[in-house]
């Protein structure tokens, strides 16, 4: 398979390439590097860190929401649909859906650490078109019990409380950007996806 790198960055233990339309993300390392045996990890352009720090926090949040996601993905088939109009056929996957939110994910986590800054106006305007499509017409007035409509739906609550969890953490690093922005209507597509 070839790949067209735009980043490559070498460190003593790993070698790391995000693909030019962040569909890839490939990282060759051993097993275990004793490196972070102290305490401390290695971010890209080998800046070294403690692991305790707050950017570390918040990449290992956005990781963790990243697999809440595929973990949501793995159980919702290839078929499930999301109640949309005809107009929004294209993106009725449900699976799709979560496959573009982890891409997006891995764009925020290689930002946080070090890499290329990524623009998520597109992706911020996606979910809330999403957003808008899926409750229409809908209101809410009281809370929602995670877990009432099923299975699927309660991992789609539980990746919006990682979500919530991981704008908090960005927060505390970073004011006012686009990271944060998009995490907050990401959370909002959680429970629409949820609930809708």
């Amino acid at each position: 398979m070839l790949f067209r790198h735009v980043k490559c960055v070498t460190g003593s233990a790993f070698f790391y390439c995000m693909c030019k339309d962040f569909n890839c993300l490939i990282f060759s390392m051993g097993i275990f590097t004793k490196r972070g045996d102290k305490g401390r990890t290695d971010l890209i352009g080998k800046k070294n860190v403690k692991k305790k720090s707050e950017i570390v926090a918040a990449i290992g949040i956005v990781d963790e929401l990243n697999c809440f996601v595929g973990w949501t993905g793995a159980a919702s088939g290839t078929n499930v649909q999301l109640s949309l109009d005809e107009d929004a056929k294209k993106m009725s996957d449900k699976l799709e859906v979560l496959k573009k939110i982890q891409q997006v994910l891995f764009k925020i986590g290689t930002e946080l650490a070090g890499g290329e800054g990524v623009d998520l106006a597109i992706e911020t305007e996606w979910t809330e078109w999403l957003i808008e499509k899926l409750c229409a017409g809908r209101e809410f007035g009281e809370f929602v019990r995670p877990g009432e409509k099923g299975e699927f739906s309660a991992r789609l609550h539980l990746c919006r409380a990682a979500c919530r969890r991981a704008e908090r953490a960005v927060c505390r690093i970073r004011r006012c950007e686009p990271i944060v922005q998009f995490l907050n209507r990401l959370s909002d597509l959680f429970f629409a996806m949820a609930e809708c």
